[in-house]
């Protein structure tokens, strides 16, 4: 992945270009297929996300046994950040609903790239 593709998404555009090449350096891109679970409600969250084309559907499982769609994330929505900060556990499932490409980067990369 290139910083210029970078800088175009959501958030990124008005980054150094240094911090930009610093994100590319830690994150690899992976694809998944339709309907593949990416996160899952409950797991530790060891890696941030940042969604580079395609679509990731965000659903809840309540205690009850509902399950609750809470949002559809697109191209430079980033998820996964708030248990990485937090050492908590993934609080929703992400999914993909179509064929997704995303840049995924490791917790120990993302904190380091916070200091």
């Amino acid at each position: 992945m290139k910083t210029e593709w970078l800088r175009q998404l959501n958030g990124f555009g008005g980054m150094a270009e240094e911090a930009l090449q610093a994100l590319v350096g830690v994150m690899q891109v992976r694809a998944y297929d339709a309907q593949t679970l990416i996160v899952q409600q409950g797991a530790v969250a060891d890696k941030v996300f940042v969604v580079l084309e395609g679509e990731v559907g965000v659903e809840r499982h309540l205690p009850d046994g509902h399950t609750v769609g809470m949002c559809t994330l697109s191209s430079g929505a980033c998820f996964g950040t708030l248990g990485v900060l937090d050492g908590g556990d993934r609080a929703a499932d992400c999914r993909a609903v179509g064929k997704v490409r995303l840049a995924e980067m490791a917790r120990d990369d993302f904190l380091a790239l916070m200091d």
